[in-house]
């Protein structure tokens, strides 16, 4: 299976460069991995065609990345083939899905802290690497978990899902069932 992923942009000595976590190469071990290039002209029809799924990552908003991972986004849609967002990716997928996002400046950043998985009402510890949280859901999804404070912590729409963790960087990685499920979907798909 073919991966898409989007990256971040980080600037050194006042020249941006697109970044990839190395987190990814073992969470998608046996996969083949496709960084998607900000703000370049390339042919986006061929790019969805060849990749079955894509990953909008974490990081920080910038606007060549925000713009090539909307655009890629909506053409993957179109085509049936799922979009999960990681972290930031997760509430840039909730805003345009008309969600609502909110900033906390409070909020502690590189903790574990537990979610709840509605399914099966399990608990699960997860990290966090953010200051925003979801406070609802894009109208049509289903919410699939939830933190202590009843805020999202990850939803599926069709084949749109988001996860507001970093489950690459996880020791033991989790996603709920549902985004599992979508992705195996899609590998069925590409091996049939």
């Amino acid at each position: 299976m073919i991966i898409g992923l989007s990256q971040r942009v980080l600037t050194y000595r006042e020249r941006e460069y697109d970044s990839l976590s190395r987190d990814f190469y073992k969470f998608f071990k046996g996969h083949t991995l496709l960084p998607i290039p900000n703000g370049y002209s390339i042919d986006y029809d061929a790019l969805v065609n060849q990749i079955d799924i894509f990953v909008i990552t974490g990081g920080e908003a910038h606007p060549d990345r925000t713009q090539t991972e909307l655009l890629i986004a909506e053409k993957m849609t179109a085509l049936g083939k799922p979009v999960v967002g990681i972290c930031y990716g997760a509430f840039l997928l909730t805003e345009v899905l008309k969600g609502c996002v909110q900033t906390m400046y409070d909020m502690p950043s590189g903790i574990d802290h537990n979610i709840f998985y509605h399914t099966d009402l399990e608990e699960y510890e997860v990290n966090s690497f953010h200051n925003q949280i979801i406070t609802h859901e894009p109208p049509g999804s289903k919410v699939l978990c939830s933190d202590e404070y009843g805020y999202v912590e990850a939803w599926v729409k069709g084949n749109v899902a988001a996860v507001v963790w970093h489950p690459e960087r996880m020791n033991e990685p989790w996603l709920p069932s549902e985004i599992n499920n979508l992705l195996k979907k899609q590998l069925q798909y590409v091996l049939h």
